[in-house]
C-alpha cells in the first residue's frame, strides 16, 4: 500500500503498522518481486567486481530497471483499486482516487 496502512496484517519491517486485507496479497507480490530485484543488483555488483563486458552490464541495468517499475506499477495500481473499492476506508487513511492517480503519474 501507499502511504499509512490501515488495518489488517502487519508490514514488514513496521511494527505497529498495518495493510488492509485488500491489499495483503498485493504487498506479498511486491515482497518477492524486490527480493528477485535484490538478487539481480547483487548479480550486476558480481558482474562489475568481475569486469564483465558493459554489453552485459547494461542488459542486466535495464532488466532491473524494468523490474523496479513494473513492481512500482503494479503497486500503486493495486492502491488504486482499493480506492475504488473501498473508497471511505481510503479516505480515512487520506487517500482519494485523485491522490493515487497523481502517485501513479508519478512513476511515467
Amino acid at each position: 500500500m501507499v502511504g499509512r496502512p490501515a488495518a489488517g496484517v502487519p508490514v514488514v519491517g513496521q511494527p505497529g503498522h498495518e495493510v488492509p486485507e485488500e491489499l495483503q496479497a498485493e504487498v506479498v507480490n511486491l515482497t518477492r518481486r524486490l527480493s528477485r530485484i535484490e538478487g539481480q543488483i547483487r548479480g550486476i555488483k558480481r558482474m562489475v567486481s568481475e569486469g564483465r563486458d558493459c554489453r552485459e552490464l547494461v542488459t542486466q541495468f535495464t532488466a532491473v530497471s524494468k523490474a523496479l517499475e513494473q513492481a512500482a506499477l503494479n503497486y500503486v495500481t493495486a492502491q488504486l483499486v482499493y480506492c475504488i473499492e473501498e473508497p471511505e476506508a481510503a479516505g480515512k487513511e487520506g487517500y482519494s482516487v485523485e491522490e493515487v492517480k497523481r502517485l501513479l503519474a508519478r512513476l511515467r
